[in-house]
This record gives C-alpha cells, structure tokens and sequence, in this order.
C-alpha cells in the first residue's frame, strides 16, 4: 500500500521521503507501517539513517512492543550508527519495561 503510493504519486524515493512517512505512521500509533516502511527502504536499496531507527525505536516502545525496539536499537548499532541521547533513553525504556513484564510474569 505505501510503495503502491510512491510509486502512483512518482514521489521521490530517498530516506528522508521514507522518514517523513514513517513519522506520520508513528503519530497515528501504527507501528507496524513503521516496521513496513524499514522493509520497503531495505527492498526498494533506500539508506536507513540514525532518524529512521529513532522513528521505528519511538513507535516501537509506544506501542509497548519492548523486543521490537531491542532488536531495532541492535540493528541500528550493527549498521555502524552511534547512539544518541534520545537513543539511549529510549533504550533503557524498552529494557526496564522489558525486565519489568519478564517479573511480572514468573
């Protein structure tokens, strides 16, 4: 449906297009469509940037979807990206809640 989108409206198919995208999936609360926009960037030979992870990091623990966020914070490490304040911060977030439903489930 968003590479459909792209593709009808021929936008510009860059990082930044695919950020902005993903910014308004993330004020909408639709997670997932951010985890979709990574896909499509990764498919369509688009660079992810310290923003694009930020972006799919933040929807991620608003969406209490803790291992999600883990993952993308790796990910982000792996493809040689330092973190940031925000970064961390959301980090340790996602790993304290982690932690937390980990007791709370013994």
């Amino acid at each position: 449906e968003i590479a459909q989108m792209i593709e009808e409206k021929a936008i510009r198919k860059d990082t930044l297009t695919y950020n902005a995208i993903a910014i308004l999936h993330a004020h909408e609360r639709e997670w997932t469509k951010v985890l979709d926009i990574l896909t499509i960037m990764e498919r369509e030979g688009v660079a992810r940037n310290p923003a694009t992870y930020q972006i799919a990091i933040q929807a991620t623990n608003d969406a209490g979807r803790w291992e999600e966020s883990m993952k993308l914070f790796d990910e982000m490490e792996e493809a040689g990206f330092e973190e940031n304040v925000r970064t961390v911060d959301l980090w340790l977030e996602a790993a304290n809640r982690l932690a937390a439903s980990d007791k709370g489930s013994e």
